[in-house]
């Protein structure tokens, strides 16, 4: 008991962060170093371990939460972090972020900085966070995280690791200086024709290349590479390809377009999904438009596959956790009902006599005020309806109409989604008649616009998006930001039931103080431009209200084009 798994960044190419195993370390002393008086016996810590061990993430989620509870129960909340810790990497793992975050700040509360025993375990906990910040892209969280990190860590491996994953993350942030300083820092300390020092060594071009893009580093790049292909080490391999691509991509187009395919191939050895979807996204982007249909596609699968995973991961946990709260929360409340009535019979026993005039007076009070009561209790009541009305309005009623949406739009229903997201409701409504907040999801922009347009994907069409990156909406007020969310539904909606398209693609980017949006559907077409049925020219009134223009392009039987430009200055 007590093992936490610590993870390694491996020549981190592009975020987010590429997590491998490097080491089990055992915190607690070992078997010889204490009797079994001393060992916490816990079946379901070592069930957790079982199901670790075999891969199943899920289960192994929930039997650490069940030995966390455990714990804390026979007192010994050391055990219970190392359960947290555990949970929070476990969620990580399987892109579970925000949930991972908040396990790990959970685990925070039991430890304390000023005590040296409890230095290991902040030291993981902060790494965690930072890894985790540095998938959502937080580079200045995630930089204080392993500072953090290095600074409670005293183990030379770990702390070689936090030191790694500190210098990529002022990469990421473009202070490349001090990364240089911690490669450096590295690299005398690796062993020259060794996978650290190749590592390093490919780090550091490519950070010299970010700061300076006129620089020869071919000579640091092809040395790498020599030394990953001696070692046979495919990872590194991949990291190599990738640095190498970004090196020729605006100096040899076939050459970036040979490590391009290298590193394709790799990822699809090394079964690492984000990197396959990022060497796609690079092969697109080095190909013509008809070499790239086929990228295109298997881009959209893995992406799908990617994000429906992580979906479901972050449902799959959240409801382990609801499961064993509610069952934790039952048992506090039975244990919670006997301490009361234990407590009032006591209570009953030494002051009868003052509980007979604390009743008194309270009757006398409640009379004396019945009907100022009585009117608080009516302007109570009424506040709670407009309450309750606009909550069912805004949660119940805008969710069932984006199901009834996917309904009518989709051809091939994803039943159990539909069914979950109709659960979903369930729950909302149900804590809404007991009068308790709905919790929401601040999405960002990007990613609430992705979801919108990728749900009205089905088995016949694909939904291919290009350019919905966050910088692209940055700046933009909320009126633009909403009416543009509206008059893409309505496009997509048009297309669901008009144009029998296979694919649609939808790009976006920002130039000068333009937004430009490029719609372009494949399917039957139009049959006259100047006649727009009453959704599209609601869409034109919006881009028009904002200033903006939209051109349709369409010849029967070749698709419709759609061009919209707007100022955002």
């Amino acid at each position: 008991m007590g093992i936490l798994l610590i993870f390694d960044v491996n020549s981190r190419p592009v975020k987010p962060l590429l997590l491998t195993i490097i080491t089990l370390f055992l915190f607690a002393c070992t078997k010889h170093e204490r009797n079994k008086e001393e060992d916490p016996e816990n079946v379901f810590d070592e069930k957790a371990y079982e199901f670790l061990d075999k891969g199943q993430k899920d289960s192994a989620f929930y039997y650490f939460d069940k030995a966390r509870q455990e714990y804390l129960s026979q007192g010994d909340s050391t055990y219970a972090v190392y359960a947290l810790i555990n949970m929070a990497i476990t969620q990580q793992e399987s892109g579970d972020y925000f949930g991972s975050q908040e396990t790990s700040i959970q685990a925070l509360a039991f430890l304390n900085e000023n005590k040296k025993k409890d230095h290991p375990s902040l030291a993981i906990i902060y790494n965690n966070l930072g890894n985790v910040s540095d998938r959502l892209e937080d580079d200045v969280k995630a930089i204080g995280f392993f500072e953090k990190a290095l600074f409670f860590e005293r183990d030379s491996v770990n702390a070689a690791v936090y030191q790694n994953n500190l210098a990529l993350c002022y990469r990421g942030a473009g202070k490349y200086s001090e990364a240089i300083q911690l490669f450096e820092e590295s690299l005398k300390k690796s062993i020259k024709g060794g996978k650290e020092y190749a590592r390093t060594l490919n780090n550091i071009a490519r950070t010299r290349e970010l700061q300076n893009p006129d620089l020869d580093l071919k000579d640091d790049y092809y040395e790498a590479m020599a030394i990953r292909k001696s070692l046979n080490d495919s990872a590194g391999l991949n990291s190599s390809y990738y640095y190498l691509t970004k090196y020729y991509e605006k100096r040899n187009v076939d050459s970036a377009l040979s490590y391009a395919n290298k590193r394709y191939k790799i990822a699809v050895q090394l079964k690492m999904a984000g990197d396959k979807i990022d060497g796609l996204k690079q092969l697109i982007n080095l190909t013509t438009s008809d070499q790239c249909k086929h990228y295109f596609k298997d881009l959209n699968y893995l992406q799908d596959s990617v994000d429906n995973a992580r979906l479901a991961a972050r449902n799959q946990f959240a409801l382990i956790r609801y499961e064993v709260e509610k069952s934790k929360s039952e048992n506090l409340q039975l244990q919670k009902d006997k301490a009361e009535v234990s407590y009032k019979l006591t209570w009953f026993r030494l002051g009868f006599i003052l509980v007979l005039i604390s009743l008194l007076l309270g009757y006398l009070a409640h009379r004396k005020h019945r009907k100022r009561m009585a009117l608080e209790a009516e302007n109570q009541i009424k506040a709670n309806k407009l309450k309750t009305s606009k909550k069912v309005h805004d949660v119940v009623a805008n969710g069932i109409y984006r199901v009834m949406m996917d309904i009518e739009h989709k051809e091939d229903l994803d039943r159990d989604g539909i069914l979950d997201r109709l659960e979903l409701m369930y729950n909302q409504s149900r804590d809404i008649s007991h009068d308790k907040d709905v919790e929401s999801q601040d999405l960002k922009y990007n990613v609430g616009l992705a979801a919108l347009l990728t749900s009205f994907s089905s088995s016949s069409c694909r939904v291919l998006l290009v350019g919905n990156d966050e910088e692209t909406w940055n700046g933009l007020n909320r009126v633009i930001l909403d009416e543009l969310k509206t008059s893409l539904q309505e496009l997509m909606v048009n297309m669901c039931k008009h144009s029998l398209a296979d694919t649609v693609i939808v790009k976006f980017s920002r130039v000068d103080n333009l937004l430009l949006i490029y719609y372009k559907d494949n399917g039957q077409g139009m049959r006259d431009e100047s006649i727009l049925g009453k959704g599209l020219e609601n869409t034109v009134s919006r881009i028009e209200s904002l200033n903006g223009d939209i051109t349709f392009e369409s010849e029967k039987g070749n698709g419709l084009a759609i061009s919209i430009k707007i100022p955002v200055c």
